[in-house]
């Protein structure tokens, strides 16, 4: 993996604006830069410009840390050599600007997020697809944690799924670079980490199949009627009462 220099590259701003990043545009891959004060001001100029004043306001404050920065170097550059990611959105370069790593790049997948599907037939093979590379990954020692739709992309003929974003997955020693709500309450309530994706899979898996934001999950919704069987409530009421009798056992196993 090489060093390369952000002055280096010719890069436009792309279509994305996040909680810790930028992603742009460059040839024919993408860069990922994390935010420091100056994409602050850039991002705040953006908004100002388009009078998008409630969204700018929720991604304020998110600048990374120079501990971040060091974690995030260190995992960036692992993950090109892990045979149980090489099969993901691909990282090519470690981004520095004046010594200071600041992000990197990777290719530009022309697979879709499976989030444009709307048909349940295939949002169900998606995530039929999600939990056998969940398994795989989690027997590696590779956790996902945040099931982001976006996060999740397939390709024309709907048969396989590839994962971006791999720099926030908890990889062996270092931990998730962000956690979500989901998370952080699963690792408050269950000691046994090794179950995280098992529980946020689930929770994805009802959103997904629901159109509702997961981030922010609410117990008091409903279990989808493709869903809703005695085994399936006996899971839910299991996570909605989390605690360290939390068993491995996933929704999509158990249909209608």
């Amino acid at each position: 993996m090489n060093k390369i220099e952000l002055e280096n590259l010719d890069k436009n701003y792309y279509f994305y604006i996040g909680y810790e990043s930028i992603i742009y545009l460059y040839n024919n891959g993408l860069l990922k830069y994390f935010r420091d004060k100056e994409i602050e001001n850039n991002i705040e100029q953006i908004y100002k410009k388009n009078h998008d004043y409630d969204f700018y306001n929720m991604l304020r404050g998110k600048t990374n840390s120079e501990e971040d920065m060091k974690k995030k170097e260190k995992k960036v550059y692992m993950i090109p050599f892990l045979k149980c990611l090489e099969n993901e959105v691909q990282i090519y370069d470690r981004a520095y600007k004046d010594g200071i790593f600041k992000g990197y790049t990777m290719e530009k997948s022309y697979y879709k997020p499976i989030d444009v599907f709307e048909k349940k037939r295939c949002k169900i093979e998606y995530l039929k697809m999600i939990k056998k590379k969940i398994e795989y990954l989690n027997s590696c020692g590779v956790f996902i944690g945040d099931f982001n739709r976006k996060n999740f992309l397939t390709n024309t003929n709907k048969n396989d799924i590839k994962l971006c974003d791999l720099d926030n997955f908890r990889i062996y020693s270092f931990d998730f670079d962000t956690k979500n709500p989901n998370m952080k309450r699963f690792e408050y309530c269950c000691k046994n980490k090794e179950l995280i994706d098992s529980y946020c899979f689930n929770i994805f898996t009802i959103c997904y199949l629901s159109k509702i934001c997961s981030s922010y999950f609410n117990f008091n919704n409903k279990l989808p009627y493709i869903l809703d069987t005695k085994e399936n409530r006996e899971i839910y009421d299991s996570m909605n009462h989390l605690d360290n009798s939390y068993q491995k056992k996933y929704l999509i196993d158990n249909l209608r």
